[in-house]
């Protein structure tokens, strides 16, 4: 396992990096979507990226970024990809353990929220399976249940990441706020789970983004968060990287989805 800094001097080859994410993920508009995020590459705060150790191909990547103005802060996980074959494997468990450990060992705080915007509603669901840990709050509130004290700051939220975009604080959907990126799915990539399927095909468009946040219930709630993904503060010995893992030998878990 070994890690690279990207502001270094050592380089690193986005360019093969890119490629050949898009090459081990047809099914999806990868290409168009780096040749419109740019900047991605440039100004994340952290960026994961798992490898296969056999074939040394990309398996997974990760950019997210720190909020600039919001307060409490918030983490903004900016994009999640992992390659088709790696689907339904630990990948996506092993890329937030690394962020997670990568955080806490550059000397920060668990995240008090982490934020994303999606069309994809098995995003959603992974991030809804939390909301069961004393404490946490996910919004949006698509069931009709939820802590209405966090409203204020889902508002801030959505003022930073999306400020042309209106917000519908009922459904939690950014309105245009796909950047340009419509056509990286063909088709939307369903859950599996009725109530959170039926919300996203009602009420997010191509064009549109849902803005998910999940309220991480303080330092208790954090603890659990950090257990689920094998993170205890203080295990290991990461730098602001971008983080590179070997899983080829990696066991299928049937329950993780990207």
């Amino acid at each position: 396992m070994h890690s690279v800094n990207p502001r270094s001097d050592q380089p690193v080859e986005w360019s093969r990096i890119t490629e050949r994410l898009a090459s081990a993920m047809p099914s999806f508009g990868v290409s168009g979507y780096f040749a419109k995020k740019q900047a991605l590459l440039s100004d994340s705060d952290i960026i994961v990226i798992v490898h296969d150790s056999i074939e040394d191909e990309p398996a997974g990547f990760l950019a997210a970024s720190w909020s600039k103005t919001t307060e409490p802060r918030f983490l903004y996980i900016r994009t999640l990809l992992i390659a088709e074959q790696w689907h339904r494997s630990q990948v996506i468990h092993l890329i937030y353990r690394r962020l997670f450990e990568n955080i806490l060992d550059d000397g920060h705080d668990f995240p008090p929220v982490i934020v994303f915007k999606t069309y994809n509603p098995k995003s959603f669901a992974a991030m809804a399976a939390f909301r069961r840990v004393p404490g946490a709050t996910v919004y949006p509130f698509i069931n009709g249940v939820g802590n209405q004290s966090v409203l204020p700051h889902v508002r801030a939220i959505a003022a930073e990441l999306a400020p042309g975009s209106p917000l519908d604080e009922a459904t939690g959907v950014l309105a245009g706020a796909a950047d340009g990126v419509t056509d990286f799915y063909a088709t939307m990539p369903l859950s599996g789970t009725e109530w959170i399927d039926t919300h996203f095909q009602r009420h997010v468009t191509p064009a549109d983004r849902m803005l998910a946040c999940l309220f991480t219930g303080g330092q208790a709630g954090a603890a659990r968060i950090l257990r689920a993904f094998g993170v205890r503060r203080g295990n290991a010995a990461i730098v602001p990287a971008v983080q590179q893992a070997d899983v080829a030998a990696a066991p299928r878990i049937l329950s993780a989805s990207s």
